[in-house]
């Protein structure tokens, strides 16, 4: 995708005219830059060769519900900023080179239900995000997805708050140690890839709790 230099003014009154809004919701789109428009709710910009880092005016649209920014080349890191985005439900982020740095500040999107990470150049250090969810009066993550990424070091045991995680795919991320004791608390867990890693050892106790577990594979570990 690439701007070209257009009247956008004109582009914007076109783009308006050519869809039916019954509801009237591009009536707070104001002016030639969408990204001022807090009524966004879905955005889709997957799939383009932007080879950059994430545009910050993102988190400016803080009625987003779903995020797909998936097969982008994006690059660094991931802006604090993005914790604004309260209302999100759906963030993918699949196919990209994010490094390491994973602020803190999206554990405050309590209503995240559906994470992709995948295929990225994501460390260990992303997980600390995770802790910032102790602030939620729930948390509504459901599904979290890191296969493909180069954590290197052994998974830290911060999956206790994630009660309502039914599908948790860590395979191919380079992990080794100890599969983490509070995975074994996750029961409405449906679905559990820890596969082609460096992990050791035995089998949690705990995973008798797993009662809803139909889909299980640690294969091609230590």
């Amino acid at each position: 995708m690439k701007f070209i230099n257009i009247d956008r003014s004109a582009l914007v009154v076109a783009f308006k005219n050519g869809v039916q809004d019954p509801s009237s919701r591009l009536s707070t789109w104001v002016g030639e830059d969408c990204y001022n428009s807090k009524g966004v709710a879905f955005l889709d910009i997957s799939e383009n060769s932007f080879n950059s880092s994430i545009c910050s005016w993102l988190s400016n649209l803080t009625s987003l519900t779903k995020l797909d920014l998936s097969s982008n080349s994006f690059s660094g890191s991931i802006s604090s900023e993005f914790g604004n985005l309260v209302a999100l439900e759906d963030l993918d982020l699949t196919s990209n080179n994010i490094g390491s740095h994973f602020p803190r500040s999206l554990g405050n999107l309590c209503k995240l239900k559906n994470l992709k990470l995948t295929a990225n150049k994501l460390t260990r250090v992303i997980f600390e995000f995770l802790s910032g969810f102790l602030v939620c009066p729930s948390v509504s993550l459901v599904s979290f997805d890191m296969n493909f990424n180069e954590l290197i070091r052994g998974l830290p045991d911060l999956f206790a708050s994630l009660k309502n995680m039914q599908h948790l795919d860590l395979a191919y991320s380079s992990s080794w140690g100890s599969i983490p004791s509070t995975i074994g608390t996750l029961s409405s867990l449906k679905l559990l890839y820890l596969h082609s890693n460096k992990m050791n050892g035995s089998i949690l106790e705990s995973f008798d709790q797993l009662s809803n577990l139909i889909d299980l594979s640690l294969k091609a570990n230590s």
